[in-house]
């Protein structure tokens, strides 16, 4: 018998256990959501640690890639 998922009930539940690094694909239900924008740029504002930004720099050029202001 398979395991009946738990959605999140709201944004701060969702938010809670995002913090707690459960697995969110549990959390969403999945058949149910939208890709809004679809092919269009899309502003995504996050905190990240420095390292990780200088990593990935380091991985975009030498793959040629272009640098995001």
């Amino acid at each position: 018998m398979a395991k009946k998922k738990k959605l999140a009930k709201s944004m701060s539940e969702f938010d809670r256990r995002f913090d707690l690094c459960e697995d969110i694909h549990d959390l969403i239900d999945m058949p149910k959501a939208k890709i809004i924008r679809h092919g269009k740029k899309v502003r995504l504002t996050m905190d990240i640690a420095e390292s990780l930004i200088n990593e990935i720099d380091d991985i975009r050029q030498r793959i040629g890639g272009t640098e995001v202001h």
